[in-house]
């Protein structure tokens, strides 16, 4: 609570000093790129302490900012990423209060910004996760709503974008973490659809990623936690299709 209330306080004065720049230089991109990232602190700090509302309504404002940011320059590609990053931030806020169909507004919407950034500049893993972060938001609520298909293309398509980050930069650890994350979601959402062996094959994917990672770091927690999550997924459709010689491995 007490570092809580020290971080409204933090934010909360560098609001204000945002407000006091605002009102010398009300045209100012910079000065409102500075208003629109001090209401997003404001409004992570009120998520923190219990106050969704507020939460809401300061990334609510942060985002009416943000769009008459890229109205002046659309193809600034630090206020396109803002953007985003607005989106997702009501999407989520939306997705804890419940509302699915706000939720998927706010992740189309930060979609399809990402998919311009992507197309204007494809060497960008930034944008590229900022991307496969909407996907996968879709691919949950299109999951949680019953809408199977939909989810697939989905987690499909961030899968592809994830293995795209990794041929960016074959050394880099987090995509390859996701990829895992990303045949889970594939293989969670096989067996939903009662489907043993392709949710079989997805994890096993996971798992030969997972063991990859390993030997190149076997102490990194995060490679050795997604192998023990492959192998219990792996282990349970095992027991179910009454083969405990492979449960056991």
């Amino acid at each position: 609570w007490c570092d809580a209330l020290q971080a409204d306080d933090i934010v909360g004065l560098a609001l204000d000093v945002s407000d006091e720049f605002v009102k010398l230089a009300p045209k100012n991109p910079n000065v409102l790129r500075d208003k629109a990232t001090s209401l997003d602190w404001v409004g992570d700090v009120a998520r923190l302490r219990g106050d969704p509302d507020g939460a809401t309504r300061h990334y609510e404002e942060s985002l009416q900012l943000r769009l008459q940011l890229v109205e002046l320059d659309p193809e600034g590609s630090r206020l396109v990423r803002d953007l985003v990053v607005s989106h997702v931030k009501l999407g989520d806020r939306a997705l804890e209060d419940g509302d699915s169909r706000d939720a998927t507004l706010h992740f189309r919407s930060a979609m399809k910004e990402a998919e311009r950034l992507v197309a204007a500049d494809p060497g960008n893993v930034a944008f590229q996760v900022d991307l496969t972060v909407c996907q996968n938001r879709l691919g949950d609520i299109a999951e949680r709503l019953g809408r199977f298909d939909e989810a697939k293309d989905y987690f499909e398509a961030a899968l592809r974008v994830t293995q795209r980050i990794v041929d960016l930069d074959p050394l880099q650890s987090e995509a390859e973490l996701a990829r895992v994350v990303g045949e889970e979601r594939l293989g969670d959402l096989a067996l939903l659809e009662n489907n043993r062996a392709g949710a079989k094959e997805r994890y096993q994917k996971g798992l030969e990623i997972g063991e990859r990672l390993v030997k190149v770091d076997p102490a990194n927690i995060r490679s050795l936690d997604s192998v023990a999550r492959s192998r219990d997924k792996l282990g349970k459709i095992a027991v179910g299709d009454g083969d405990l010689a492979a449960a056991r491995q």
